[in-house]
């Protein structure tokens, strides 16, 4: 839902982030493209994106992505700093989805500097104003977002509250997609390894890979940019190849696991 009093511009801004959040090819490609886009459309002087593990309350520098900080600061945080942050000793880091918190109505900014997340650690960046953000999909959480101004910058405004609390919903349904995405690939790639040595040409490796993972023969041909008909023929290569006679046994014979029962039910290929 648009903010009241939203701008043509702030409406526009919102559309592009939310286009590309949705069309970015990986998590790193899209955070930095929305940081840039931040930075144009709010003002921004730097942001990170920290994946969270949520049983041990901590983040993960694997997987994390910053924009406009030097690369020594942002291991110190991880090493030292990450449990002096004021949201971190709140556990505001674990209680909140989807909702920005805005650093300076927790900790007054007269009083930042007395902090030792004030006094020691954003001076190396450097920042001082802070918006940050637990994102989390179904009430999961999935990690955390934190964008900064400069001490001589004014503090991140109502406005700029309502139109991040507008994004962080579709930034954390499209950071689960890519995660899931991910996933698959992964999978898939560890079935066709699993399938080479059997004999069969590499064409015939990625239909099988495709199937295992529960593809019809419809999608296959699709992802392959082939006809279904062609997809049957090498369908009959893979099983006079595995001396197999359904598309049940295939996952079994040829990798030793259980297919879905939706697919392992019938002998006949899924249409």
């Amino acid at each position: 839902m648009m903010p009241r009093r939203s701008s043509s511009r702030d409406y526009q801004a919102l559309l592009e982030i939310i286009d590309n959040v949705y069309s970015s090819p990986d998590r790193s490609t899209m955070l930095l493209a929305t940081f840039e886009k931040l930075e144009k459309w709010i003002g921004i002087s730097s942001a990170v994106y920290l994946p969270l593990d949520v049983e041990r309350g901590a983040f993960h520098m694997t997987g994390s992505v910053n924009y406009h900080i030097d690369d020594a600061a942002f291991r110190s945080f991880f090493a030292t700093y990450a449990p002096a942050h004021p949201l971190v000793l709140e556990k505001l880091h674990l209680t909140t989805v989807n909702e920005s918190l805005r650093l300076t109505d927790h900790v007054p900014a007269s009083r930042l500097p007395e902090t030792e997340w004030g006094r020691d650690f954003q001076p190396t960046i450097p920042i001082f104003y802070e918006v940050s953000a637990n994102l989390g999909h179904q009430g999961a959480l999935i990690a955390s977002l934190a964008l900064h101004r400069k001490r001589h910058e004014k503090d991140f405004t109502g406005r700029d509250i309502a139109m991040l609390n507008v994004l962080l919903p579709h930034f954390s349904r499209a950071l689960r997609h890519i995660a899931l995405l991910e996933s698959l690939e992964m999978t898939h790639d560890r079935i066709r390894s699993k399938l080479s040595g059997l004999g069969l040409t590499a064409r015939e490796r990625e239909v099988a890979a495709l199937a295992i993972g529960g593809l019809s023969n419809q999608e296959i041909a699709a992802r392959l940019f082939i006809a279904e008909m062609t997809v049957k023929d090498h369908f009959k290569n893979i099983f006079r190849k595995l001396d197999i006679r359904r598309r049940g046994e295939l996952a079994v014979r040829a990798l030793g696991l259980r297919l879905p029962e939706r697919l392992a039910e019938s002998g006949k290929p899924r249409r």
